[in-house]
C-alpha cells in the first residue's frame, strides 16, 4: 500500500485519470461496525449513495492514513480542517 503522505507531496497513481462515472464524490458518511467487517456509508446531501464493506483492519488503516494526509495538508497550509460537525455547529449558532 503507497504511503499516503508520499501521495500529497504529489506522487498521485495513475487511476486518478478514472473516467467520471467511476469516480464518487460524498459530502458525509455513516460506519457501523457489525463482529465480521465494516460499512460504509458514502452519502451526498443525507442520502446513501454507496456502500463500503471492508475488515476491520482496512478500515483502520484507511483512518489511519486519512489522519496522516490531512495533519501534513493542515501543518503545510497553517490552516485546521473543520469537520462537519464542526461546520454544523458554527451554523446552527449562526442561525440563532
Amino acid at each position: 500500500m503507497p504511503n499516503p503522505v508520499e501521495t500529497f507531496q504529489g506522487r498521485v497513481p495513475d487511476e486518478i485519470d478514472l473516467p467520471s462515472e467511476d469516480r464518487i464524490y460524498f459530502n458525509g458518511f455513516q460506519i457501523v461496525l457489525s463482529p465480521a467487517d465494516a460499512v460504509i456509508l458514502l452519502m451526498l446531501n443525507g442520502k446513501t449513495i454507496k456502500v463500503l464493506n471492508a475488515s476491520h483492519t482496512a478500515v483502520k488503516t484507511l483512518a489511519m492514513g486519512l489522519g496522516e494526509v490531512i495533519t501534513e495538508f493542515e501543518k503545510r497550509s497553517s490552516r485546521p480542517i473543520m469537520t462537519i460537525d464542526e461546520i454544523q455547529t458554527l451554523v446552527t449558532k449562526e442561525a440563532q
